[in-house]
């Protein structure tokens, strides 16, 4: 049976290493890439990107081989959704071969403006305001030294997720979009949310989980079960 890649993009402040524990969990039909941001795990040494559009130019050029050769699904948390609207539109524009399908989690699609701005706050109060959001781990949050040192990538990420510019596509997708919600995300509300379904000609299902913004952390086997069950239906 032919593999499907599934690339994950995580959310600000996040690495490739958000996705690591579902390899153990996924269908083994589905191969897992979680694609690694600059500044961060792997690419350390790459300089920080300045905009959601560098950042997709980088992970377009990584993955272009594989889409044009495999079937393959994207799946991204919070400002993983933007680089994913981002990265079909580049896609669409160099007329590649598209996705069987697209998870959007814990975030509202890009045409609705997030009413918060953190990156312009002072470090002290920036800290604060992440952390009231939870899913800095543990040993990040307790440590102040440690958690300066992740400082200039979560202002970077905040930078591009609150500096981004929506730009309407030319059409709409031709793929099922399934949508990830948390019960008290105070930061996507599901009148927001739903407004996903207007980007594809195609079905858009909603799916709710029980907790805040970081859910994807407390309903890990709960997600890649289901994830598994939607694209063995695309097989």
């Amino acid at each position: 049976m032919e593999i499907i890649k599934l690339f994950c993009l995580p959310y600000a402040g996040g690495s490739a290493t958000v996705y690591s524990r579902w390899k153990n969990y996924i269908d083994q039909n589905i191969e897992v890439i979680p694609i690694e941001l600059a500044g961060r795990g792997k690419k350390f040494s790459k300089p920080l990107n300045n905009s959601i559009e560098d950042e997709v130019n980088n992970i377009f050029e990584e993955i272009a081989g594989h889409i044009k050769n495999y079937p393959y699904a994207f799946f991204g948390h919070s400002m993983g959704t933007l680089i994913i609207h981002q990265l079909i539109g580049k896609i669409i524009s160099h007329n590649l071969r598209m996705p069987v399908h697209s998870f959007m989690s814990g975030r509202f699609p890009p045409h609705i403006k997030g009413k918060e701005v953190y990156h312009t706050l002072p470090d002290n109060e920036f800290r604060k305001a992440i952390l009231c959001l939870g899913g800095t781990p543990k040993v990040v949050a307790d440590n102040e030294e440690l958690f300066n040192l992740f400082l200039p990538i979560l202002k970077s990420d905040y930078k591009m997720v609150e500096q981004y510019e929506f730009k309407q596509e030319p059409r709409k997708w031709c793929f099922d979009i399934s949508v990830f919600y948390g019960s008290n995300d105070n930061l996507a509300q599901y009148n927001d949310i739903e407004e996903w379904s207007f980007y594809t000609e195609k079905s858009c299902d909603f799916y709710k989980f029980e907790g805040n913004h970081f859910f994807i952390h407390e309903h890990e086997k709960k997600i890649v079960s289901t994830i598994s069950q939607i694209l063995n239906n695309k097989k």
